[in-house]
């Protein structure tokens, strides 16, 4: 990001996160994180989900080497259902009793926030992972949360209508 920050002005670091990567790893340091490899995306992914959540403190779950994607893929559930994780994400102290206070001091940080103007570049992490045309159908691991979504095009709200895959019928 190329700046940092008083020391405590982003909780116990001195800076925000660079990346979801660095994310992953401050919430892995917490311990607020769940590493499961080897889950199948349509059924087993949202059931082991659906059980880890149902505890009174569940950690972000991270699931990797996921059968059908390429090494590399993974998917991260849950990185904003904790109080801690979201102070962790926005750089807020990390203790806070009730989400009311997380709220009051994220909007007490943005009163004082400077936006920064945009910077085009060339070539960085954001543009590590590029799917175009093609390849963005069924090209992320997200199993069906519903029973009427069966697509797996990560963050696309596919409902049936929305998807060309849906449409025809051709979700595996």
């Amino acid at each position: 990001m190329g700046h940092t920050e008083p020391a405590g002005f982003w909780n116990v670091y001195d800076r925000p996160h660079a990346d979801l990567r660095e994310a992953i790893q401050r919430f892995e340091d917490a311990g607020e994180l769940l590493r499961i490899r080897g889950a199948h995306w349509k059924l087993e992914m949202g059931t082991l989900a659906e059980i880890i959540y149902r505890g009174k403190t569940p950690p972000a779950i991270l699931f990797e080497d996921i059968p059908g994607y390429a090494k590399g893929f993974r998917t991260l559930y849950g990185h904003f259902s904790s109080i801690k994780r979201v102070a962790l994400t926005l750089g807020l102290p990390l203790q806070h009793d009730r989400k009311v206070d997380i709220v009051q001091r994220y909007h007490q940080r943005m009163q004082n926030m400077k936006t920064l103007p945009p910077r085009f570049v060339k070539d960085g992490p954001v543009l590590q992972n590029v799917l175009e045309g093609d390849a963005i159908e069924g090209g992320h691991a997200v199993e069906g949360r519903l029973a009427q979504e069966l697509c797996r095009g990560a963050g696309t709200s596919c409902r049936e209508q929305a998807c060309q895959r849906c449409r025809g019928g051709a979700h595996a």
